[in-house]
């Protein structure tokens, strides 16, 4: 059985619902939950229950956003890109995006400037984090 990694969602949720679902004969019936055809298979698993949602990720955040620097909490959602399996990452960054720039609203730039510094710092993390992990193995 081949494996596909959550990060590319479309083919992922695909697997999930072949895996999961019986009788299905298109591609359009794979997406189609409760009657309702929906536009990605993406959508269609999160639907019909068999992804895991990101409530716990949502909860962390929610939590470091009120006790936690800026930066702290773009190290926290690094952390939670490179070593967990979150779902709807960018959903994440949505919800978030304004308290992981909070510094940078602080030092004076624009709301578009500051969310654009925080995920740079966030992509510079990650790739900090990621290349620790490859010289480690």
């Amino acid at each position: 059985m081949y494996t596909v990694s959550p990060r590319d969602s479309e083919r992922y949720c695909l697997r999930i619902l072949l895996l999961n679902t019986k009788g299905k004969t298109s591609f359009e019936d794979i997406r189609t939950v409760d009657g309702i055809t929906l536009n990605t298979f993406a959508e269609a698993a999160k639907r019909a229950g068999f992804l895991d949602d990101d409530r716990y990720f949502r909860q962390s955040l929610e939590e470091a956003a009120q006790f936690q620097s800026a930066a702290c909490i773009r190290s926290f959602f690094s952390c939670l890109l490179c070593f967990s399996e979150v779902v709807q990452a960018q959903d994440l960054w949505n919800d978030f995006a304004d308290a992981m720039s909070d510094d940078y609203i602080h030092q004076g730039y624009n709301r578009e400037l500051a969310i654009a510094f925080a995920y740079l710092d966030v992509l510079d993390l990650n790739t900090a984090i990621l290349n620790t992990a490859i010289l480690n193995s």
